[in-house]
């Protein structure tokens, strides 16, 4: 069935219930057509108000529908066979096409967000190509030189956030606009982000969008600095009970990783660096893995000759200390005052160092 049948269809339907003095809320219909995908399924994962939901599609000769409603645009992924893509969709007929070797690609039709989106990535082009081509430089480097090429990649990264900062708070009415300060939020700390979205227009701060990121800043706001960190008990790498409590007394970076993590991998060098420097000066570190495999958990600590102590309930992203503070991405790190109280939040690199020398100097 082809997209401008469906959407004749479903806008008959719609105009025929409003004449029957019935209104329905507004409606979305997605066609999918990716040349070379087999008959299958795809899932659909998308926000039900404040509820992450996946649907299961079938997929026969590459082609798919989804019907439902969507009162408002918001971003969502489409998982295949070990594969997905992100794309927006609104209320409407929204057509989807592409192939199943090129899935980056892929056509979007019906949503004005989606244009809007296209053309936000497009100015980020030469930025992006630039950043490939510094990681590609970077994986070639020596390790004495990949130090330079991350300083580089860490002012594009900069340059990159401050883009998308410039884009939020000028254009306040964009759902695209909170797409994008949710994807900061992720990472972001709660003043910054509460500051940004107090200047976004009252339309979008109460859609329900604007609901879950108020959510998410309730808890970013467990860890703005002057905030206590709770007591926990977990496993060490030994399978023994670690109660954080003994740590109290001491200046405390809570380091959160996971053996399969690269960048936590290339982070732990610095991270040994302080450890080393400043371990006789009141200091230690105390590792959260994010693992969920003890064998591999165990493999890394030796392998990267870490000497703290490491704590792990072996629940992945679930681990209960960083669902708590909503960790979506690692490394990140809060540095502990001897009260238990946080000071800072992921210090990676000399910035870590240099904190340090500055707390433990006083």
């Amino acid at each position: 069935m082809k997209i401008w049948r469906l959407t004749s269809i479903i806008s008959g339907t719609m105009l025929l219930a409003a004449a029957c003095g019935n209104p329905q809320p507004p409606k979305t219909l997605l066609t999918g057509e990716i040349t070379g995908l087999e008959d299958s399924t795809v899932v659909l994962q998308y926000y039900k108000d404040s509820l992450r939901v996946m649907d299961t599609l079938p997929v026969k000769d590459g082609e798919f529908q989804w019907q439902g409603e969507m009162p408002e645009p918001q971003e969502v992924r489409l998982l295949l066979t070990g594969n997905s893509i992100s794309f927006f969709m609104e209320p409407g007929s929204i057509g989807l096409q592409g192939h199943i070797d090129s899935l980056q690609q892929v056509r979007v039709h019906g949503a004005k967000i989606q244009l809007e989106a296209d053309a936000y990535k497009k100015s980020r082009d030469s930025l992006m190509a630039a950043m490939d081509s510094l990681y590609q430089l970077s994986e070639k480097a020596h390790e004495a030189g990949k130090a330079a090429f991350q300083e580089q990649l860490e002012a594009y990264w900069k340059a990159e956030e401050k883009r998308g900062d410039e884009y939020i708070m000028a254009h306040p009415n964009s759902f695209f606009s909170a797409s994008l300060l949710s994807r900061k939020a992720m990472f972001g700390g709660y003043r910054e982000i509460d500051s940004m979205f107090a200047r976004m227009s009252s339309t979008v701060r109460e859609s329900r969008i604007g609901k879950r990121l108020r959510q998410r800043m309730d808890i970013l706001k467990r860890s703005e600095n002057g905030m206590t960190m709770p007591d926990f008990i977990q496993n060490d790498i030994n399978g023994q009970p670690v109660n954080f409590n003994t740590f109290r007394g001491k200046y405390v970076l809570v380091d959160f990783w996971a053996s399969w993590c690269g960048p936590c991998r290339a982070e732990n060098p610095n991270v040994l660096n302080a450890y080393n420097t400043f371990r006789d000066k009141n200091f230690t570190v105390v590792g959260v893995s994010l693992d969920d495999n003890a064998a591999d958990w165990k493999k890394a600590v030796e392998e990267d000759a870490l000497p703290w102590v490491q704590v792990s309930d072996l629940k992945g992203f679930k681990n209960e200390i960083s669902d708590y503070y909503g960790i979506a991405g690692i490394p990140s790190s809060l540095l502990l005052d001897p009260q238990g109280k946080i000071v800072a939040k992921n210090l990676r690199g000399k910035e870590l160092g240099e904190r340090l020398a500055t707390l433990l100097a006083q």
